[in-house]
This record gives structure tokens, sequence and C-alpha cells, in this order.
């Protein structure tokens, strides 16, 4: 995250902030909650080239 972004990010009143790991960070803060999602990116592709339905990715 550019600039003071996380500075602004840890003065604000957010509790939390939920973030995607392609998101680069210089310092972690406790606010910051990083996701993978390199698995589902992973499927997606692969169903891409094998011709499957994708919907099966947004269902829980």
């Amino acid at each position: 995250m550019p600039g003071p972004a996380l500075d602004w990010i840890e003065a604000s009143p957010l509790s939390r902030l939920i973030v995607t790991d392609p998101v680069t960070l210089q310092r972690g803060i406790d606010k910051l909650e990083v996701i993978s999602v390199t698995p589902m990116f992973a499927d997606a592709i692969n169903r891409i080239e094998k011709d499957k339905s994708m919907s099966a990715l947004f269902v829980d």
C-alpha cells in the first residue's frame, strides 16, 4: 500500500480491513486481515482451460 495508507488505516475507526494477498504490504498492522485468493484463481484458470462452469466458484 502506497504512501501513508497504512497510517490512515491504523488511525481510522475501522476495527478490521480485509484485503487479498496480491496487495503488497510494507509492514503488518493488526487491523488488516489478508485472505489468500491463489487457490480460487488456480481453480478458475483450471475451469476455463477445461471448459467447465465458473458458477461453482461462487457457491458457499
